[in-house]
């Protein structure tokens, strides 16, 4: 398949109904977007496209190495978006891609919000 997704609800009633969930994908390459970054670079334009203005996400980059992207989008004005805090890792291997998300439909809190992006940070490529 050209992708595979796991949804994880963390906190909610269920995976249709979750206040906080961590999403796993895994595509092939996309010929055209350079790696990590023009991924990130990809979903920042699409995102805008779909609440232009006052209403556009805001994307925040928070690590980069040479294969990976981790980033933090605040959306709270734009009901297109999944949710409206997010965390993101982006990992970019020579025959997979993978997206790690973390989706906060409410308040995320100093302490979880590290937990969180330590979790992120943990996942690499061998």
């Amino acid at each position: 398949p050209a992708h595979l997704v796991d949804l994880i609800a963390t906190r909610g009633h269920s995976v249709d109904q979750w206040e906080e969930a961590l999403e796993i994908m895994s595509i092939v390459p996309v010929r055209g977007i350079a790696g990590a970054v023009g991924w990130q670079a990809q979903m920042q334009s699409a995102a805008q496209a779909r609440c232009p203005g006052s209403a556009a996400p805001q994307f925040t980059q928070l690590a980069q190495d040479e294969v990976s992207v981790t980033f933090e989008v605040r959306a709270p004005n734009c009901p297109a978006e999944r949710a409206p805090h997010a965390l993101y890792r982006l990992v970019a291997g020579k025959r997979s891609w993978f997206r790690l998300s973390v989706f906060e439909k409410g308040p995320l809190d100093a302490t979880a919000r590290q937990q969180w992006l330590d979790l992120l940070a943990s996942a690499h490529l061998q």
